[in-house]
C-alpha cells in the first residue's frame, strides 16, 4: 500500500501528472483510416446510380481488408456494413 503511494508520488514528480504514460506500439488503423474510409464511401455513393454503397467494394478500392472496413464503419462511423446511409 505504501509502495503504491510511493510510485504515484514518483510518477507525479517525473511527469507532472498522474495520467498514464503514452505507450509505444502500432497505431490503431481506426484512427488513421477512418477519414479515408468515410471519404471513400461518399465517393462510391456519388458514383452509384442507386446511391448504394458496398463495404466490400470500398475495401477493394481502398486496399483495406473487409474486416477493417467493418470495424471502422461500426466502431468509428457508427454505421453497419449492411445498411449504409448517406450522412
Amino acid at each position: 500500500m505504501i509502495l503504491d503511494k510511493t510510485k504515484l508520488v514518483q510518477q507525479f514528480e517525473e511527469t507532472g501528472s498522474l495520467e498514464n504514460r503514452v505507450r509505444s506500439g502500432r497505431p490503431s488503423i481506426r484512427q488513421t483510416s477512418s477519414v479515408r474510409v468515410a471519404a471513400g464511401m461518399e465517393t462510391f455513393a456519388s458514383k452509384s446510380t442507386a446511391g448504394t454503397r458496398n463495404a466490400r467494394e470500398a475495401g477493394r478500392r481502398l486496399g483495406l481488408p473487409l474486416s477493417s472496413i467493418r470495424n471502422i464503419l461500426h466502431g468509428v462511423l457508427n454505421q453497419y456494413p449492411y445498411k449504409l446511409v448517406l450522412p
